[in-house]
Parts: structure tokens; C-alpha cells; sequence
């Protein structure tokens, strides 16, 4: 499987527009996709599509969302190796 890594977030195709609160916020959030696609070797659309739910159901919750980014990613992370095995 070819993997597509994106040099410029700005590229990415978002499904949830709504799930950023404002451009510097949905660069934070690319970056944090873009990342971790790179890591995980997978197309950055399937880590975009689950990251952007699980980005919407945790800030739901949040009080503080200065590390949101962080605990997103780690449990996208577990999602999709979840889903790999």
C-alpha cells in the first residue's frame, strides 16, 4: 500500500470543518494528522476521518483544550492499531 505523506497541512482534505474552532486551531490539528499518518503508515484520509470524530466527541468534554491535540492523537492511535489487529 503506497502511503501519502503531506509536506503542507494546509493541503488536507477536512470531512468535519466544524471540528476546528479557528484557522490556528485547524492547523494544530493537521499537523497533529499529518504526524501522526507519517508515523502509523497510513493514508493520512483514514487518520484524518477518525481523528476528526474522535476530535469531536472528547471536545464535547473538555474544560481545557490546551492539550487536546495530545490526547486525541493517542487515542486515534489506539483506534487504528485496534482496527489493525
Amino acid at each position: 500500500m503506497e502511503v501519502e505523506f503531506v509536506d503542507d497541512v494546509s493541503k488536507l482534505t477536512v470531512h468535519h470543518a466544524d471540528a476546528f474552532r479557528d484557522a490556528a486551531d485547524r492547523k494544530r490539528h493537521l499537523v497533529a494528522i499529518a504526524e501522526l499518518a507519517e508515523e502509523m503508515r497510513l493514508p493520512v484520509e483514514q487518520v484524518c476521518s477518525c481523528y476528526e470524530a474522535v476530535l469531536t466527541e472528547m471536545r464535547k468534554e473538555a474544560r481545557i483544550e490546551d492539550f487536546l491535540d495530545i490526547f486525541v492523537a493517542r487515542r486515534v492511535r489506539e483506534r487504528l492499531r485496534a482496527r489493525a489487529h
